[in-house]
């Protein structure tokens, strides 16, 4: 009598795909939290939540408005070369990220941290509720050179002047380099809509009054690295005396970059290192240009102590 044996057939689930929250971090490169999320082949859905209604959230101004729809634009561009749609909300975020984390399936939530009380009580909001459910929850830091609350004196306590606060941050402390563009995004596959971005009516129309404002900025991860190189190249070469003078292009023009984070202050530290080394940047001027990325550095960490 033939036998015939028979191998058993392996079903491999495809992993659950993970939901990358952006907030004040609309970039690719450098983003730990995209990273993380992307890590294995995992299929990756990207959620922006506009949240000007949770419990202490403050509405933004016309200017911030108008930089934050181009911003968004650009994302959605970036992502949208990897396939990858760029879901928006707008709401209070407690409710909208656990809810479509659920619809999506998603097995893994990932975002960056932000400053500001109220919304770190939407994230441990957030995350208790996908935690309290059995969902896995991550939370990196994408937008400070060093962990809130790792700065400390010799007694153990937070530096109250900038100059120790900065003696004390480079004290022993070795950065990590910027993480590069993940090698792989997979989109995940889902049928969720977007809300539309017109419709959010965060750019002027009547009266239009941002005509300066197009002329003059470009917003976006690609526009951000571009300002820093033709910063760095040019306007950085005295930047230690004259950064003073905003009719000269001595002053870097990246604050509005770095507070919806198309840039990451460890993208600008270490571009600037490298132009010292082997660009020719003057070492006075970048020491004084990353001790005023430091000022920033400085400010958070004293807000969030307070």
């Amino acid at each position: 009598m033939l036998r015939t044996r028979f191998s058993p057939v392996r079903c491999v689930m495809p992993p659950s795909p993970a939901l990358v929250w952006f907030r004040d971090d609309l970039r690719l490169a450098d983003n730990p939290a995209l990273t993380h999320a992307a890590r294995d082949g995992r299929p990756v859905a990207a959620l922006y939540v506009l949240d000007e209604a949770s419990p202490g959230a403050r509405s933004l101004g016309g200017a911030a408005r108008w930089w934050l729809a181009q911003s968004l634009k650009a994302l959605a561009r970036d992502l949208g070369a990897h396939g990858i749609p760029l879901i928006l909300r707008r709401g209070q975020a407690g409710e909208i990220v656990p809810a479509l984390v659920r619809e999506l399936g998603a097995g893994l939530l990932t975002f960056n941290s932000r400053p500001g009380a109220a919304e770190r009580a939407v994230d441990e909001q957030v995350a208790a509720a996908l935690r309290a459910e059995g969902g896995e929850v991550r939370l990196f830091n994408g937008h400070l050179l060093h962990e809130l609350g790792s700065v400390r004196t010799a007694a153990g306590t937070l530096p109250r002047t900038f100059a120790a606060f900065h003696r004390a941050a480079l004290k022993d402390w070795t950065p990590r380099p910027p993480l590069p563009l993940p090698p792989r995004l997979e989109a995940a596959r889902h049928a969720q809509a977007s809300e539309d971005l017109a419709a959010w009516a965060l750019e002027p129309s009547r009266p239009d009054w941002a005509q300066g404002l197009r002329a003059t900025w470009r917003a976006g991860e690609a526009a951000a690295r571009d300002r820093l190189h033709d910063f760095l190249s040019a306007g950085g070469r005295g930047y230690a005396e004259l950064r003073d003078r905003p009719d000269r292009d001595h002053v870097s023009r990246l604050s509005s970059h770095l507070r919806w984070g198309e840039i990451s202050p460890r993208q600008v530290a270490f571009a600037t290192q490298h132009a010292v080394e082997a660009e020719g940047l003057a070492p006075r001027d970048g020491e004084k240009f990353l001790a005023e990325l430091y000022w920033r550095e400085f400010n958070h960490h004293i807000l969030n102590a307070a």
